[in-house]
């Protein structure tokens, strides 16, 4: 056994096995240094169960990445089926894969075979190393990064019956997965990101289940002036807040064909100068007396706010609700 993982598992510290990840990050890095192939596994360690010989797989054992590692048969489907990446350079499965009865998994077959994306099959563990010991179902794709897409200022004026989201600031990869899931399946039609958002990054793929691949995403150098110029071509701006307030639920306007809802930072919100610019606020009111918990997580609040937002336009709100923003 490795002296360090003994020390560690035989310490009586039981808070000593946090460093384990740590040990793992020194040994890759070392071994990047000695490896004279260009290899990109991602950062950090997933969830997914190291075993002994996963333990003793070197970086010098792996395929060249080109670009980054996709890994999950759906995101992977969605990826290729979109075609938004520059480039699609290999796939790695286990060898399982060519046996599944999964029809995705044949139709990612199917789509390598049409564009000449050479197929390579490997160990599992060479698979959970590329992928960083994430859950990747037997496939991961090594394809050109996710770039945000381009946005032309002038389709805020010719675009209507639009549902836009603007994310401020959502750092966690995972809740801005969930978030891109939920603007997906919701119906927004193109998806805003500030600039300390987190990345387009394939955790973030598979945390969307693929929606990434699919939705319209860009990225704001400004996200004060974005809504500002929306509000001066008549967008109706909604933002989000966690206060309780007891005005009276009020709807949308006839005239709100065009919306931009606004999510903010996991732990700030949306910053002061932005909620001025608010035409209303979404709030969604707790149901437990004298709630300790004052607020739902940013990706479950989006879910929460565009479903009911879609409903109809004219909609009441009866537990969460919509405030016209000089109510505050």
């Amino acid at each position: 056994m490795n002296p360090h993982l003994k020390r560690i598992f035989l310490s009586p510290f039981p808070s000593r096995v946090l460093s384990l990840p740590f040990l793992f990050k020194r040994r890759n890095s070392t071994f990047n240094q000695n490896n004279e192939k260009s290899i990109h596994i991602l950062p950090g360690l997933g969830k997914g169960k190291m075993k002994r010989h996963q333990l003793r797989t070197r970086n010098q054992d792996l395929p060249e990445v080109k670009g980054e590692i996709l890994f999950g048969i759906h995101p992977i489907y969605l990826s290729l089926l979109s075609a938004k990446r520059k480039g699609y350079f290999n796939l790695h499965v286990s060898p399982r894969f060519f046996q599944s009865e999964n029809p995705t998994c044949q139709k990612i077959n199917e789509i390598c075979e049409q564009r000449s994306i050479s197929i390579f099959s490997h160990h599992k563990a060479v698979l959970s190393q590329l992928c960083a010991y994430r859950q990747h179902q037997g496939v991961c794709l090594d394809a050109a990064r996710r770039e945000p897409d381009k946005f032309d200022p002038e389709t805020a004026n010719t675009t209507e019956n639009a549902v836009w989201l603007l994310l401020h600031q959502v750092q966690d990869p995972m809740n801005l997965g969930a978030i891109l899931r939920s603007a997906y399946y919701l119906g927004v039609n193109r998806v805003f990101l500030s600039n300390q958002s987190a990345s387009l990054s394939p955790v973030v793929c598979k945390a969307s289940a693929g929606a990434l691949e699919l939705l319209s995403i860009c990225k704001l150098n400004s996200d004060f002036e974005f809504v500002s110029t929306l509000k001066e071509r008549g967008w109706t701006i909604i933002g989000t807040s966690s206060e309780n307030h007891t005005t009276q639920v009020t709807s949308l306007p006839p005239s709100a064909t065009r919306r931009l809802i606004v999510m903010g930072n996991e732990g700030s919100g949306i910053p002061e100068r932005i909620r001025e610019k608010c035409d209303y606020f979404f709030n969604i009111r707790h149901s437990v007396k004298d709630c300790l918990i004052d607020s739902l997580n940013v990706s479950v609040a989006t879910a929460i706010t565009l479903a009911h937002l879609s409903l109809t336009q004219h909609c009441f709100f009866s537990s969460p609700v919509l405030l016209p923003a000089a109510a505050e």
